[in-house]
């Protein structure tokens, strides 16, 4: 198979594509930042525990379910993905095109103390869809 100038165009581009990331990632790293992140001592030791769990629980997934009920399970998780990220997309925009009487306000739901495994609701990531 002789390489083409499409097969050159390809290789560069994904060579571009590949590298602009991590350039512009490693020239906003430089710059200080008010917020630091930080892992907890509790989070590292359960780190490995949750971890192998995660990969036992695939393990056992892939070894009993048919194929079919994994390609049902996967799909279903991507188009609930899809679904919230279009909806974080498009929030804003939409906020800013229809009237304000248009659409409900709704009240930011606040949560009580949560277990440390559902710690993730407070970090934003529920708040800003």
């Amino acid at each position: 198979m002789e390489p083409t100038a499409d097969l050159y165009i390809a290789y560069v581009a994904l060579f571009s594509l590949a590298l602009i990331p991590i350039w512009f990632g490693s020239i906003k790293s430089l710059s200080p930042s008010q917020v630091v992140e930080s892992l907890a001592t509790k989070d590292a030791i359960l780190f490995p525990f949750i971890g192998s769990a995660v990969l036992f629980s695939l393990y056992l997934l892939f070894k009993y379910l048919a194929k079919e009920w994994i390609n049902f399970l996967m799909s279903t998780y991507f188009m609930f993905i899809g679904i919230g990220a279009m909806a974080a997309v498009l929030t804003p925009v939409l906020n800013h095109i229809l009237p304000y009487q248009s659409y409900v306000q709704r009240k930011p739901y606040h949560f009580g103390k949560l277990p440390w495994y559902l710690s993730w609701i407070h970090s934003g990531f529920v708040s800003n869809l």
